[in-house]
This record gives structure tokens, C-alpha cells and sequence, in this order.
């Protein structure tokens, strides 16, 4: 034998094929592939980073009361993250807030000092999550947004002093909210981290933001459907529970024109025709839409229906529960089907949505079906 070190065996298998062996046993179930991945990783090294990567991509994060030296700490779990080897192969964060704190008290500057660190530990994350307590109380509220502008503003800066970056894809919070009656004079403004996040969006490719409320007629009054104009690399967007600030139809338009969208979903949303009319814009890559429970502050579902018959890629169109908000005497609501997916008594608001249902069921045939990851 020459002094040359023979390779054999695993450790002579490409990367690309090792990858390969990782994603079949992803196809088993959970448990099974989670107990596996974790045997490969004991292989030797090329089989130790693609199964970590794959193991370890996404990482949830309890935020739960947690005392040390009679210190509440409940970022703790997010504390251990950063001093781990395995934050590199972090891809997604998913913050869960477990119960109620004991007071909120200093644990917004604990998450504002920590949070910056923890993005320089996480070279691969692409997308936030972050799922809120029950809110029964202002003060759970407040604390509650503070903590997603802390999220919004610690990504913001991050973003800055990375121009160029394009690796963060997907930004998903949940806003929780009481009774406005209940709120005290400590309540948060209500979408105050959509300044930082505004700064965010020419980079995201996936946004969700929802508004949960105990009454389900309530919306939260939002910036967001203008901000989104600098979406500009935006393909899925969900908004929940909001209202479109612009009521008179004067809206600055809706989602950058430019954005490779192919999937929007709105639900509980009270919003302009104007504004969704926008959806034109998308005629080559729009896919799917879902309409939920949305509401027009003016013009009528004909003139939305009549924009998405342009669409000429559209496979899925859902709607439901869908009409017009209250505004004087409307004549969309007189004797309307209640039975209908459009609450309205206008003939050509259904005309216009069973050519745009026939469009979409047509392409699924010619191109197939939707299917998003």
C-alpha cells in the first residue's frame, strides 16, 4: 500500500447521493425517520451534516416561565439554541408561547438583547414563526406585541448590515387580541412592528400575519395590505382577521406588481374591490386564492371576479362566506342567498365567479394541480 489514505466504503459516497439516502428515510414515519436520522449521524462525517440538516432544520421554541437564581428566564430554551453546534443547521424558528408568564417585566429587554445575538448563531434561517398565548388580559396583549416587534425590529437590523441578503423567506405571527373595551391605557399601537417588518418585505418570498380575536366579528384596522406593495419577491401571502384601512376605494394598490405570486389567501378580511382588482397584475403566475369570510368596503365582487378571469394560470379559486360590509342602503344586500358562497342579491357578482370557477377547474385539467410546499 502506498502512504496515500484508502477510502472506502460509505465514507467514498458522493454528498449528492448520501443526500439522496437522507431524504428516503425522511419518507418514513416521523418517529421512525427521527430515530434514523439520528443512527446516520453516528456513520461518519458527510452522513453526520446531511442528517443533522435535515433533523434539526426546524426548531420550536417554548416560551414558558423558567426560573434560575430566582430569575424568570423564558427564553432559556433560545438561550441553549445559541450555544449549540446544531443552530447552524437551523432553517426555521417556530416560537410557541406556552401559558402565561408571571409578569412581563424586564422580558422584553431580555428577548431585545438576545434575539440579535441569535441571528449571527443561525447562518441558515429562513423564516419566523411565532404562535401567541390565549390573550385574556391587556397586559398579556401588550406583551404579546411586544414581543413580535422585538422579533420584526431584530430581523430588520439584521437585514441591513447583510444588504443583499436573500436568505430569509418566511415570516408567520399571530397577533392575539381582547375586547377593545377590556384594553387598558398600556395596550400596544396595534400593528406598531409592521414598521420594522415593512423593511423585511422586499426580501420575504412567504408572509402570514393573523389577527385572532375572541369575537368574530372583530378586525384589526392594518397597514399591511399598502406595505405590501414592496413585496416585490413575495409568492404566498395569508392575511387573517385585518381590515384594510382604506375605505373609499382610494388604495395605493396591493401587492408589488412585480412579485412571482402564486398563492394568496384572505380570511375575516375587510377590504376594497379596488384593492383585490389589483390581483390582475399576476395574470402569469397567480395559482391559487382563497376568499374566506371577506367582506368589500366598496365596489363589488363582479369587478374582483371579472379581474381573476385574466388570471390565465389560476387552478384554485375557494371562496366563502364572502359579501359586502355594511355601508348605508346597499343594494348588494337586498333578498341575498344566504345559502351562497357571495352574500349579495347581484346577478353578475355570480355570473362572473361560476366563469371564474369553470377557468380554474379547466386548467386543472390542461395543467394540473396546485401543489405547494
Amino acid at each position: 500500500m502506498t502512504g496515500a489514505t484508502e477510502v472506502s466504503g460509505m465514507a467514498s459516497l458522493p454528498m449528492e447521493l448520501i443526500d439522496q439516502i437522507v431524504s428516503i428515510v425522511c419518507q418514513s414515519p416521523k418517529r421512525v425517520s427521527r430515530n434514523t436520522l439520528k443512527n446516520l449521524r453516528q456513520v461518519d462525517r458527510k452522513f453526520h451534516e446531511s442528517a443533522s440538516r435535515v433533523l434539526f432544520s426546524n426548531f420550536v421554541v417554548p416560551i414558558t416561565d423558567f426560573e434560575i437564581d430566582g430569575q424568570n428566564r423564558p427564553f432559556f430554551d433560545l438561550e441553549l439554541l445559541c450555544r449549540k453546534s446544531i443552530a447552524r443547521y437551523v432553517r426555521n424558528i417556530n416560537f410557541v408561547c406556552r401559558n402565561p408568564w408571571k409578569g412581563s417585566d424586564g422580558q422584553k429587554k431580555q428577548l431585545e438583547r438576545l434575539f440579535p445575538v441569535c441571528l449571527t448563531r443561525l447562518p441558515r434561517l429562513q423564516s419566523i414563526e411565532f404562535d401567541p398565548v390565549n390573550a385574556t388580559t391587556p397586559e398579556q396583549e401588550l406583551m404579546t406585541r411586544d414581543i413580535i416587534d422585538v422579533l420584526c425590529k431584530g430581523l430588520y437590523h439584521h437585514v441591513q448590515a447583510q444588504p443583499g441578503s436573500s436568505r430569509f423567506k418566511g415570516f408567520d405571527i399571530e397577533v392575539g387580541h381582547i375586547d377593545h373595551h377590556a384594553l387598558s391605557c398600556r395596550r400596544a399601537p396595534p400593528d406598531r412592528y409592521l414598521q420594522n417588518l415593512s423593511g423585511c418585505l422586499p426580501l420575504l418570498k412567504q408572509l402570514k400575519l393573523k389577527h385572532a380575536s375572541r369575537s368574530p366579528c372583530e378586525r384589526e384596522a392594518s397597514r399591511i395590505f399598502d406595505l405590501l406593495h414592496s413585496g416585490q419577491a413575495l409568492t404566498s401571502v395569508e392575511l387573517c382577521g385585518l381590515a384594510d384601512i382604506e375605505t373609499e376605494g382610494a388604495c395605493a394598490g396591493f401587492i408589488h406588481p412585480g412579485a412571482p405570486l402564486h398563492d394568496l389567501t384572505l380570511a375575516d378580511v375587510h377590504t376594497s374591490a379596488q384593492r383585490l382588482i389589483a390581483l390582475k397584475e399576476f395574470a402569469g403566475t397567480l395559482q391559487h386564492v382563497v376568499f374566506w369570510g371577506v367582506d368589500l368596503s366598496s365596489g363589488t365582487w363582479a369587478e374582483v371576479f371579472d379581474a381573476l378571469r385574466g388570471c390565465h394560470n389560476l387552478r384554485r379559486l375557494e371562496v366563502q362566506g364572502c359579501g359586502y360590509t355594511l355601508r348605508g342602503d346597499n343594494a348588494h344586500l337586498r333578498d341575498f342567498d344566504v345559502q351562497a358562497n357571495v352574500r349579495s342579491s347581484n346577478g353578475r357578482d355570480f355570473g362572473y365567479l361560476s366563469e371564474c370557477m369553470e377557468l380554474a377547474r379547466r386548467n386543472r385539467e390542461v395543467l394540473g394541480d396546485v401543489t405547494f410546499v
